[in-house]
């Protein structure tokens, strides 16, 4: 890997390691995180470049990422170094499997944003996959109509 040094000499490995909680299942980086909450690492050198710490930590520890491969988190953790919870697959495997992590995600969460539980006469299930909260489908149902009567 190239650009193993930064300012101050130190090496990735070591700054690498410096961001990491290794203390759990998933070794949290600890660092600077993209918006999407991908860990980031400098590659060092004189660009300044940046390198996703799921990809400097799977090269540090198990080697070159295959070509044309992307590095999945299979635990949907974006923060997470731990080469165990990673696997290089092809592109279309890694988005394939977004939808589902978000999907199961979805399907995990027992209460609406405003905490109405998914549960009993509150439940609906949409006919296109999905569901949502009868009181909050309610209350958005009666301010339309408002908004349209009084638009009239």
């Amino acid at each position: 890997m190239k650009g193993t040094s930064a300012p101050g000499n130190a090496t990735l490995p070591a700054r690498f390691w410096a961001k990491v909680d290794a203390s759990g299942d998933c070794w949290e980086w600890s660092g600077a995180k993209s918006s999407a909450g991908y860990g980031v690492i400098g590659l060092g050198g004189k660009n300044g470049a940046l390198g996703h710490a799921h990809r400097v930590g799977w090269e540090l520890l198990v080697g070159p990422i295959p070509e044309g491969r992307e590095i999945d988190h299979l635990c949907f953790n974006r923060a997470c170094v731990n080469p165990d919870h990673l696997e290089p697959v092809a592109p279309a495997v890694n988005k394939r499997r977004q939808r589902w992590g978000a999907a199961r995600q979805l399907a995990a969460r027992t209460h609406c944003p405003q905490g109405h539980p998914y549960a009993g006469d509150n439940l609906v299930l949409r006919k296109r996959g999905g569901r949502t909260c009868r009181a909050c489908r309610n209350t958005s149902t009666r301010a339309a109509k408002l908004k349209r009567q009084q638009a009239a």
